[in-house]
């Protein structure tokens, strides 16, 4: 998929390719859509990739984003089963969706 991306000062062309593939990390075990995207003119570029669940809820599950200072990797926290026993949304899920709604 090609698609157009405005960065605050001009319009780049993208390319996202979508693949499935299993979310295995942070307590995760499903199936997932991975889009990577990445600037089509460049030879080598910085990518950024992103899981979002194989559902009718499309819950953003991962975003990896490799960047000139390093790396950005972010997982959704929500009250999923892991190791330990939770219950319900995560402190900063809770306050995320507090700021949203």
């Amino acid at each position: 998929l090609d698609i157009p991306v405005y960065n605050g000062k001009r319009i780049k062309p993208f390319r996202v390719e979508v693949t499935q593939e299993r979310m295995r990390k942070a307590g995760w075990d499903r199936p997932a859509y991975k889009l990577n995207l990445y600037e089509k003119n460049k030879k080598k570029g910085i990518t950024t990739t992103i899981w979002i669940s194989d559902d009718e809820q499309r819950l953003p599950l991962r975003f990896y984003a490799e960047r000139a200072f390093g790396v950005v990797d972010g997982i959704l926290e929500t009250g999923r089963s892991t190791d330990r026993e939770t219950s319900g949304f995560s402190a900063a899920t809770s306050k995320s969706l507090q700021l949203v709604f």
